[in-house]
């Protein structure tokens, strides 16, 4: 599915390339473009999918996924720390989605508290009715 998400990701970027771009002269890779592209290439995809396969292994697909939504808001801190980015009150946007990660977070942990105070309480059933 995802090599699929990239080839038409590039079939639509390049429609609307050709579309929009009327000198062809502009269609020229310049060297730091070229950096850009691997830096993107290499971090933003293959470290990206290796870091989800890894997550994948040691936390469940729902607190991934959540943890996902973050992106977009540590790109814009992290704009604003090393770029010198400046923020604008349409990034109030934000704040739903880091205190809906944090609602997420913490039900899921109030839930394996409780589960583990139900596995408990029922060994302790056992044990009672051992005697």
């Amino acid at each position: 599915i995802t090599a699929w998400e990239y080839v038409i990701g590039f079939a639509c970027m390049a429609v609307a390339g050709v579309l929009v771009v009327e000198d062809a002269s502009r269609w020229q890779i310049t060297s730091n473009a070229m950096i850009a592209l691997v830096f993107s290439v290499i971090f933003n995809s293959v470290g990206k999918y290796a870091l989800t396969a890894y997550c994948n292994k040691h936390v469940s697909v729902i607190i991934l996924t959540v943890w996902a939504t973050l992106v977009p808001v540590l790109t814009t801190i992290l704009s604003v720390v090393f770029l010198g980015a400046s923020l604008s009150w349409h990034y109030i946007g934000a704040l739903p989605i880091i205190v809906g990660t944090f609602i997420v977070n913490k039900s899921k942990a109030d839930a394996q508290k409780r589960i583990k105070e139900v596995e408990y309480r029922q060994q302790q059933n056992v044990k009672d009715d051992d005697l």
